[in-house]
């Protein structure tokens, strides 16, 4: 199916999901969780149960995948082993509108390596290039031949000459919708009928049948009596028979097979825009440049066909994204450097959720100033971790340490600790905070996350989670700054109490199909019983939902 940032070609056959408005509570439910674990690791499934047990979650609730006990995986074992699987599992239950969330479990690898083609691969894509620009080609005729048409009609309609994929698109609506004027407007009943027939010609060659089928859907334009209707109906279960076997055909689209079948079903059905919009996206699923990501920063886009791997994507359940998407899930993680460990995180975040997170927070800033118009520097996030202490100073009973040297701070520094957050110590975890039991914390550093199982590993993820935090984030390989949470949002949210863990990181997390992961249990809510803020303390861009916020500039800059 057709990449969800590609054109759609018609107005009339895009079918696109807009993302509702969400809403400061929290909604995310244990029979909403999907756990996934390593079939070739058994104490992954044993920290799986013993999660269902805690959170007390419906049956089936675990789906063990064949893929490496290991750090990373093959690009080719996530589209093979993973991606079918989970669709499977998912529809066979009759989960697929039931479950929000994803949950990796310990013993499945951390990241996706990048992309390697075969020679095989190669030549496909030199190929789809070729296909593409026929495809193109034919578009642009069928465009001028349709506004040919309205010309006839209309002496000073005057089209513009862009011929891009974009532009063609445009320029077939505008000349549908003057031609379609035209037809009904002239009073000679041959010309009208010679019109209506260069209209319909024109649509099947662009949109296929499945345009004609959703033009048909209204009642006004069906063919005139009971064949009329019945002809409607019979093409619209057409049409739907070829999106059936086109979901089949985009579970495999690892095979080439299935990606040829695919594009003839649309060639055949669907029209030359969408024909173009599924070349387009599998000349893209070819790239192989920073295809590297996390495991569960690519799941979030399970349900995603085709989309640009390449780099990364904007978070659509971010509070300020705005636009068009597909359904995409939260995702989170169980995992420590043992499996016992993530027993005792388990525990140790039921014990905080049912008393109370108690201790202090811990803010180590840079003292980096925020220069004005240049939001995209480490700056930035500097100003994020002074706002986070300003607030919480301001708005709640909260001990706070804040410290401004540019050096981390040292270890044993600071005691009885909740919430921690602080930069810039690369790959050198330093053991600054003795933690309550429950506590939160991240350090913005890169590759933090690349391993919590290798020897010796000295990552600030696996640092914190050996010293007690339950919760945390971290990128499994260069993130670059803009990859992070802004203190400032992610911590305040939080202590709302009103969201649950997956909820807040993925409110404010803001990128897919890169390098960020967040461990802990998606259900926890440290301060549940007693929040420090009210949701009316918090800045307005964190009170609203996705795709009404401010909002904020990217800091683009590279960690050192």
């Amino acid at each position: 199916m057709s990449n969800p940032t590609l054109p759609r070609g018609l107005a009339w056959s895009a079918l696109v999901l807009l993302l509702g408005a969400a809403r400061l509570c929290a909604g995310l439910q244990a029979d909403q969780l999907l756990l996934l674990v390593n079939a070739n690791v058994p104490e992954s499934l044993e920290v799986a149960d013993f999660y269902v047990k805690a959170r007390r979650l419906p049956e089936g609730r675990i789906l063990a995948l064949d893929v490496p006990f290991s750090d990373e995986m093959e690009f080719d074992q996530y589209e093979r082993q993973v991606v079918p699987a989970v669709r499977k599992y998912l529809r066979e239950k009759r989960l697929t509108e039931q479950v929000r969330c994803l949950v990796s479990v310990y013993g499945l690898p951390l990241r996706i390596k990048n992309r390697v083609n075969t020679a095989a691969d190669v030549q496909e894509q030199a190929a789809l290039r070729q296909e593409l620009m026929r495809v193109v080609g034919q578009i642009q005729q069928a465009v001028e031949d349709l506004e040919g048409e309205v010309r006839s009609g209309d002496a000073a309609f005057r089209p513009v000459s862009i011929n891009t994929l974009e532009a063609l698109g445009t320029r077939a609506n505008t000349a549908f919708a003057r031609l379609a004027e035209l037809a009904g407007a002239d009073a000679d009943e041959k010309v009208t009928a010679a019109r209506q027939r260069a209209l319909f010609t024109a649509l099947r060659r662009l949109s296929g049948a499945a345009g004609v089928a959703q033009l048909y859907a209204n009642p006004a334009v069906q063919p005139a009596g009971s064949d009329g209707r019945r002809q409607a109906q019979q093409l619209q279960a057409e049409v739907e028979k070829v999106r059936a076997e086109l979901a089949v055909l985009a579970d495999r689209r690892f095979d080439a097979e299935s990606r040829g079948a695919a594009r003839a079903l649309i060639r055949d059905a669907m029209g030359l825009f969408e024909l173009a919009a599924i070349l387009r996206g599998h000349i893209a699923y070819f790239e192989t440049k920073q295809t590297m990501s996390a495991l569960d920063n690519e799941l979030p886009l399970l349900w995603w066909d085709l989309y640009p791997r390449s780099q990364n994507l904007p978070n659509p359940l971010h509070y300020a994204f705005r636009g068009q998407t597909q359904p995409t899930l939260m995702v989170m993680r169980l995992d420590a450097p043992q499996a016992q460990t993530v027993r005792q995180m388990i525990l140790d975040s039921l014990q905080a959720e049912r008393d109370g997170l108690a201790g202090q927070v811990v803010i180590d800033s840079r003292n980096i100033p925020n220069e004005p118009g240049k939001p995209q520097g480490f700056g930035g996030y500097d100003q994020s971790l002074r706002n986070l202490s300003a607030l919480l100073r301001a708005r709640s009973k909260l001990k706070v340490t804040f410290d401004d040297a540019p050096e981390v701070l040292p270890a044993g520094s600071a005691k009885d600790v909740a919430v921690y957050c602080g930069w810039y110590s690369l790959r050198n975890y330093i053991p600054a905070c003795t933690f309550s039991k429950g506590a939160v914390g991240f350090h913005v550093a890169s590759y933090e996350m690349v391993s919590l199982r290798a020897a010796q590993e000295k990552g600030w993820a696996a640092g914190l989670i050996n010293d007690g935090v339950v919760a945390t984030i971290g990128p499994v390989w260069e993130p670059y700054l803009h990859a992070f949470p802004p203190a400032d949002d992610f911590f305040p949210l939080l202590m709302t109490g009103q969201l649950t863990l997956a909820e807040v990181y993925w409110r404010v997390n803001p990128l897919v199909s890169w390098m960020q992961t967040a461990i802990g249990d998606p259900l926890y809510r440290p301060y549940a019983k007693d929040p420090p803020l009210q949701v009316t303390d918090l800045p307005a861009r964190l009170q609203r939902g996705p795709g009404r916020a401010a909002t904020r500039p990217a800091t683009t800059q590279s960690l050192p």
